[in-house]
């Protein structure tokens, strides 16, 4: 096989692996932009569902009736058994 042969079958191969590579990238490219799209539109309807009133966000645990009851049921048990104590 000359030289000449043995370079345009690399070329070939080199248009190949690229034409390939170009492929595999607008596939995945495709595949992020919808995965986005689709995020985008969850967190849109999240959105919409927190101003219209539907959905009320949760407070945070520290910030829950049921966490701030149970810290002052503990306060007063402690300050009784110091009283008891003394």
């Amino acid at each position: 096989m000359s030289v000449r042969d043995q370079e345009r079958q690399e070329q070939e191969l080199m248009r190949r692996v690229k034409e390939a590579e170009r492929k595999s990238d607008k596939e995945v490219g495709e595949r992020i932009q919808k995965q986005q799209r689709e995020a985008e539109l969850r967190a849109d309807e999240v959105e919409r569902r927190i101003e219209k009133g539907d959905v009320k966000p949760r407070p945070l645990p520290g910030m829950r009736e049921d966490s701030v009851e149970s810290t002052k049921s503990m306060e007063s048990t402690e300050s009784m058994k110091s009283i008891q104590s003394s």
